[in-house]
């Protein structure tokens, strides 16, 4: 958080929130001594962030009033994982990550939902919620069947 000055106003100085979810594989492919089958080792590494809510704070100093700013609070996971695997053999991971959204959804009767002040005996408003799960499936084949 932070704010500058310009000119006779202050403004506050915009951060960029990173939001998402990030997956980071490697690979690396093994002959174990005395096996003729080659095997991968798979890593990889899953970065979940989220806005889970923002809350409104002061900043103090540049002006005699104090300045209001939005501070987003993030929710942040990380999961690693490896495993050894044959080439075409599927490595499911679950970290449990997941979100919730809710979403609103607004219907009315045609014509009648637009009357001014009427209209709202009209319409019909429901809050629906989403879950999301993310679940991560890797699959590696050696290129050629080498």
């Amino acid at each position: 958080m932070n704010h500058e000055k310009q000119g006779e106003a202050t403004k506050p100085i915009l951060q960029i929130v990173e939001e998402g979810t990030r997956l980071g594989v490697l690979a690396n492919l093994t002959t174990p001594a005395g096996e003729h089958l080659k095997t991968i080792e798979l890593s990889c590494e899953i970065i979940s962030r989220r806005v889970v809510d923002i809350k409104t704070d002061y900043v103090f100093g540049a002006q005699s009033e104090p300045l209001e700013v939005q501070v987003p609070l993030h929710q942040t996971a990380t999961v690693r994982a490896s495993a050894m695997l044959v080439s075409g053999q599927t490595l499911l991971i679950d970290p449990h990550m997941s979100s919730t959204k809710n979403i609103r959804n607004a219907t009315s009767v045609p014509l009648l939902g637009k009357i001014p002040y009427l209209g709202r005996s009209f319409k019909n408003v429901a809050i629906s919620t989403l879950d999301q799960h993310t679940i991560v499936l890797l699959r590696p084949e050696l290129a050629n069947g080498k």
